[in-house]
């Protein structure tokens, strides 16, 4: 769990994210990393001789995905639902 209380690397519906392909703007994208992943990707990437993104673009692009597009190697994820606002008090 994240110090926010959402676990990290599970989607937030109020944070999905959006990008229009046809901006032909890159997209940025702030994440975080558990330290473990951080120093696999930081070294593969300087033993590839890429930068942190450019490794990601390079994963991204040879990822296997089913008809769908979800990765081959993910069960169906459950739908993301926006959380419930808590009652007012007082």
């Amino acid at each position: 769990m994240s110090g926010l209380g959402y676990p990290m690397g599970k989607p937030q519906a109020h944070k999905m994210p959006t990008y229009d392909p046809s901006s032909g703007k890159p997209w940025r994208s702030g994440f975080a990393l558990r330290p473990h992943a951080a120093v696999k990707a930081i070294k593969a990437a300087r033993l590839a001789g890429l930068s942190v993104s450019g490794l990601l673009v390079e994963l991204i692009e040879r990822m296997p995905v089913d008809a769908e597009g979800r990765p081959t190697w993910a069960p169906p994820a459950k739908p993301v639902t926006t959380q419930q606002e808590l009652p007012a008090t007082g």
